[in-house]
């Protein structure tokens, strides 16, 4: 009786291990993040201008030249979206829609990608987009205008 007590807690103690590794790796990925270059939230959404469904968020990252978009809720290290400032052409910005307020994180703006990235949107708090924008529009002297 006693070896069937000691495997079930065992048991038990496994399958704790095994449902907080993920929260706790998600922590860990978010520190390691941090760690290499500024972080901030920042929500994405692909494909059609549809308001209100679609929208993943996440965690973006400048990394010199290049912005990495990682997706929150994802175990992976690597990034799901990866704009370089060189093809990165802002369009429109804008409030979100009631709708899109539920999905995304609070006092959200969102930004429209055109060019290359067309279709792509990015949802941020007003500090962050400013900072986008600086970013987008910096870069090498004479590397954006034709000359």
């Amino acid at each position: 009786m006693a070896d069937w007590v000691t495997l079930t807690e065992a048991a038990l103690v496994f399958v704790v291990l095994l449902l907080l590794f993920p929260i706790a790796w998600l922590f860990a990925r978010r520190r390691w993040l941090s760690s290499r270059g500024r972080v901030f939230d920042c929500a994405l959404h692909q494909g059609s201008r549809g308001h209100g469904s679609g929208w993943m968020l996440g965690t973006a990252r400048y990394l010199g030249d290049r912005l990495e978009w990682y997706r929150t809720y994802s175990l992976s290290i690597r990034p799901g979206v990866v704009l370089h400032r060189a093809d990165v052409e802002l369009g429109d910005s804008r409030a979100v829609t009631p709708r899109e307020a539920l999905d995304l994180f609070a006092d959200s703006l969102v930004v429209e990608l055109a060019g290359s990235h067309v279709g792509i949107q990015l949802a941020m708090d007003r500090a962050h987009l400013t900072a986008f924008r600086s970013w987008a529009e910096a870069g090498a002297p004479g590397g954006r205008f034709p000359g």
